[in-house]
């Protein structure tokens, strides 16, 4: 739909998918926002509860005659090819929470907070400030939530020694 050298992998029966076609770039869009790619614990979560933030779902490119999933590599090359013809790319990325993210397994306390509510002298415990000034307890609905402002003593965060 971007590049009319290319027909669509799995739907190269439709018209607008067809070789000689960029169905896109013929209507003149500027821009393409996906909705989060990212891995997901549980199915049909579309971006939410994530395990693997740089990692797009492997469902997501799984071509017709394949043996296995190429998702990332179709990621990367959709990127690509909308930039070669002048097609910003956004990735809407939540990164509020995850469950069985690879950082929670390799070095929990720096990068996630597990129970805000029984922390509340932590700086991650609560919400950004509303527009009457009131902060709540961040939800975690289920998950587990990333620290944002984790404060180090240096000021400078080094993540090879955690501090």
């Amino acid at each position: 739909m971007v590049d009319a050298a290319r027909e669509g992998a799995n739907f190269s029966d439709l018209g607008i998918l067809a070789a000689g076609r960029a169905y896109l770039t013929e209507l003149g869009v500027n821009a393409i926002e996906l909705l989060p790619p990212a891995d997901s614990f549980f199915k049909r979560e579309w971006g939410y509860d994530t395990a693997h933030f740089l990692a797009p779902d492997f469902e997501l490119g799984f071509p017709e005659f394949f043996f296995s999933p190429t998702a990332l590599s179709d990621l990367a090359d959709l990127v690509k090819t909308c930039h070669q013809h002048g097609i910003r790319f956004f990735v809407d990325v939540v990164m509020a929470f995850a469950r069985n993210e690879s950082y929670q397994h390799i070095d929990f306390d720096d990068f996630y907070i597990d129970d805000p509510a029984g922390h509340p002298a932590d700086p991650d415990a609560p919400t950004s400030g509303r527009g009457d000034g009131h902060r709540d307890v961040r939800n975690a609905f289920g998950s587990t939530l990333f620290r944002y402002t984790r404060g180090v003593a240096s000021g400078v965060y080094d993540p090879d020694f955690g501090r």
